[in-house]
């Protein structure tokens, strides 16, 4: 079964290897409902899928920027 929780610790293990590498910034990418197209795709140096369903930008939006804060925030 798939659970939110498991989400946000792959957010934050993704995180702290791009610190851990010495990146300085690190950009998200939301798909639309078709997905990303291929050069994008190509493009990324990680790919992480929230689910297998379609959720609305302001959801998704919403929910990257809770973990985000989690994660600065040390929680």
């Amino acid at each position: 079964m798939w659970r939110l929780s498991d989400w946000f610790i792959k957010i934050k293990k993704s995180i702290a290897t791009a610190e851990q590498r010495g990146k300085s910034s690190i950009a998200f990418v939301i798909g639309g409902s078709l997905g990303l197209s291929d050069a994008v795709v190509k493009r990324a140096d990680e790919k992480i899928s929230f689910s297998n369903m379609t959720f609305p930008h302001q959801l998704m939006r919403v929910m990257l920027m809770e973990v985000l804060a989690d994660t600065i925030c040390g929680k």
